[in-house]
């Protein structure tokens, strides 16, 4: 164990976890941005959870502001549901993304 502390192997391991675990805090950093299901957005909808919406019909994506947050979360959506309605009814200011 001695001899394999005294050797270049030992500095280049220790360099290699450094990295890794840098790496890591730096992928699992918050950017702000979050994901939510449909299923969860209909419901924070229905309970008045929900600031504002801006609907992008291109990629079929929602961003979404909440009333206790700043943070913006992405949501899918299909032109199945009365997305428009559900959104008037319940007092949610709604934007469009400009294409």
């Amino acid at each position: 164990m001695v001899k394999f502390l005294r050797t270049a192997a030992f500095p280049i391991l220790i360099v290699v976890l450094l990295a890794f675990f840098v790496q890591q805090m730096v992928m699992n950093r918050d950017t702000g941005d979050k994901e939510m299901d449909f299923r969860e957005f209909v419901q924070k909808v229905k309970d008045q959870d929900v600031q504002s919406v801006v609907i992008n019909p291109k990629d079929q994506m929602m961003t979404v502001v909440l009333n206790d947050s700043d943070n913006k979360i992405e949501v899918g959506y299909t032109e199945d549901y009365p997305l428009t309605q559900l959104l008037l009814d319940n007092d949610v200011e709604i934007g469009r993304a400009h294409v």
